[in-house]
Formats: structure tokens, C-alpha cells, sequence
């Protein structure tokens, strides 16, 4: 009640162009109606992305791995204009010593923001994968992707936090098709057993021999 109370110019004033996320929550509005999401005609209705490690990881060390995956994956859904509402993981250890491990989960939110996918990457991860085992191949996937019309959070969203998190990926999204995915990287990149500084150099993103990174289903 007290965000409809406030004058809509200094909800803009403050948070930008995500205000109107917010007043349409306060007012109980869905700008994207289900006729939207029905006629919506995408290529895919998932997109994924697989890597085979360049050597067996210990369990910690492919959990890097995948959140750089989350990260690169999210970068490309913002270049489509596109949201996922759902996730899921998949992760074959070396030698196939045990069947590999595999998760998913619908989100509460529908977005293409990092920060709110990693955590359901990491405890999927956490609960699926036995951390006895070296992993050789990781996948991921980002699934019910829809236009980025359609995003939405819950009512307990942090607004303010939103909209720093959405600045900032729209930055660093703009600076990476203008000079390259490695001209602006996170610290986790540089951890070693990181992958995707190395994998940004590669001419389509894989080496001769390895399945695309990226697969349209």
C-alpha cells in the first residue's frame, strides 16, 4: 500500500525503468498476460550449454566451473532478449564410475539475472553431486524460456538490490558484444580450474573433438 501511495515520477526518479516492476506489483498489474505467453512463438523453448572439463575436477573445482557456465548462460539469454522460469543441471563423473547426476527446479522468479539462478544452481549441486568422485562433463540449461517481457519476481523481492543487479548486468552485457566476453571478468574467473577465459578465445567455443557448447533444443 505504501509504494501506491508514492508519486510514480519519484518511484522512476529512484529505480529507473525497473519502477514499473514494482508499481505494477504494488497494484497488482501483469503486464504480461497469458495469451502473451501462449502466442509467444520462440525458437526454443530451452536453451543449454555442455563442457567437457580438460581434466577430471574435483567436485569444488566443477562447481566453478558451473557458475561461470551460469554466468555465460545468462549473458546469452540477455542477448536474446529472453527469461527462463525453470533450471537444471547435469554433471558425468570420469570414467562413468557411477551414473551421472542430474537435477532441475522451476524458479520463483522468471529472469535472466545470475544472482538469482545461482543459488538454485548451487543447491542442486550441493544435494545431486558425490563429492567422492572427479567430474569430466557439466551441462546446463535454462528451461520455459519466454520474451523478456514476461520476467517476474516475487512480492518479497528486494527492488532496490534488483535494480543494481539489472544495471549492472546490462553494463557488462553491452561492454562484452562491443569488445569481447574477457574485456570485463568476474573474480571467479580467474580461480584456479576456471574455464571460460579460455573458452572465450576458442573459435566457436569448443575444441576440435568436444560436443558445441551450446545446444537449441
Amino acid at each position: 500500500e505504501g509504494i501506491r501511495n508514492l508519486p510514480e515520477e519519484l518511484l522512476y526518479k529512484v529505480f529507473g525503468k525497473d519502477a514499473e516492476l514494482l508499481i505494477d506489483h504494488a497494484w497488482g498489474r501483469e503486464d504480461c498476460r497469458m495469451e502473451d505467453i501462449k502466442n509467444y512463438k520462440s525458437r526454443s523453448r530451452s536453451v543449454s550449454f555442455s563442457q567437457i572439463l580438460p581434466r577430471d575436477y574435483r567436485a569444488d573445482e566443477a562447481r566453478i566451473v558451473l557458475q561461470e557456465m551460469v554466468y555465460n548462460g545468462c549473458l546469452e539469454l540477455r542477448r536474446r532478449h529472453v527469461v527462463a522460469a525453470r533450471i537444471g543441471i547435469y554433471v558425468a563423473y570420469s570414467r562413468e564410475v557411477r551414473p551421472p547426476a542430474a537435477a532441475g527446479v522451476s524458479m520463483l522468479e522468471v529472469t535472466a539475472l545470475p544472482d538469482i539462478m545461482l543459488p538454485y544452481v548451487f543447491r542442486m549441486y550441493d544435494r545431486e553431486v558425490d563429492p567422492r568422485y572427479p567430474v569430466r562433463r557439466l551441462g546446463l540449461s535454462f528451461e520455459k524460456v519466454v520474451d523478456e517481457n514476461c520476467e517476474s519476481y516475487h512480492l518479497l523481492t528486494d527492488w532496490e538490490a534488483l535494480g543494481r543487479q539489472k544495471k549492472r548486468e546490462e553494463v557488462l552485457g553491452n561492454l562484452c558484444e562491443r569488445y569481447g566476453k574477457n574485456i570485463l571478468l568476474r573474480g571467479v574467473q580467474y580461480v584456479e580450474g576456471a574455464t571460460q577465459r579460455e573458452r572465450n578465445r576458442l573459435i566457436g567455443g569448443h575444441r576440435a573433438g568436444e560436443v558445441p557448447k551450446e545446444e537449441e533444443v
